[in-house]
């Protein structure tokens, strides 16, 4: 029954329509502490849910406190270095950052970027831990928090690391379109310009080739 409720929350979240979502979750939830109690799948896929949901729907403050239960019960029952605990890390830091509150959003960004760092090492290249996107788009994201509390210099770090990274593993990758052009700003504050302009030269090419001439974000990288 609890199932069946969190497939109707998932329905009407398809139409967007978040409340009755996250009253058809709270009922699911219930049931699901009743009868199996707060540390299962079932419950932290409620919990899940719910932290989803109602970032969704820009309630950002309950996004973060399912999404911090539901990472206790991810943590307890699989183990922090598993896919399903990092994604959870990874969207608490990215929540924070919408909250606002960028200390506390690299801690978890961060963290997560550690327990990657993990996962890549027992994949281990003869020059360094394999690469991957999750490992790239955690940089970036770290690079943008940085970004977004004017601290340049790291933001570039980062940026260029989530650059790199991504080339590694797909270097026609679409993301780069953006992340060069996000780099090219964080050199452009600097008034690092040689670097900038190298940067933005690199997000126009791309750009135009996925776009072609004509495009909003070709503009702006022209200009």
């Amino acid at each position: 029954t609890a199932h069946s409720y969190n497939n109707v929350a998932v329905a009407y979240m398809c139409f967007d329509r978040y409340p009755e979502a996250i009253e058809q979750l709270k009922q699911a939830l219930k049931i699901e502490l009743c009868t199996k109690g707060k540390y299962t799948p079932g419950t932290l896929n409620v919990y899940d849910n719910l932290a989803f949901i109602y970032a969704q729907n820009r309630e950002i403050e309950n996004a973060l406190d399912n999404i911090m239960v539901a990472i206790d019960i991810s943590n307890k029952i699989n183990g922090e270095v598993c896919g399903k605990s990092i994604e959870l890390f990874e969207r608490a830091g990215k929540l924070l950052a919408k909250y606002e509150d960028s200390e506390n959003a690299l801690n978890y960004l961060y963290h997560a970027l550690e327990l990657r760092f993990k996962i890549a090492n027992e994949d281990k290249l003869p020059n360094g831990p394999k690469p991957s996107f999750e490992l790239a788009d955690l940089c970036h994201e770290i690079g943008s928090v940085y970004f977004g509390m004017t601290n340049f210099k790291e933001a570039e770090r980062m940026l260029n690391n989530a650059v790199n990274i991504l080339s590694d593993v797909e270097d026609d990758a679409p993301e780069l379109r953006d992340w060069t052009y996000h780099l090219g700003l964080a050199y452009a504050r600097q008034n690092k310009h040689e670097d900038a302009l190298a940067s933005f030269k690199e997000a126009l090419a791309r750009r135009v080739k996925y776009y072609g001439g004509e495009h909003p974000d070709v503009v702006d990288a022209y200009r």
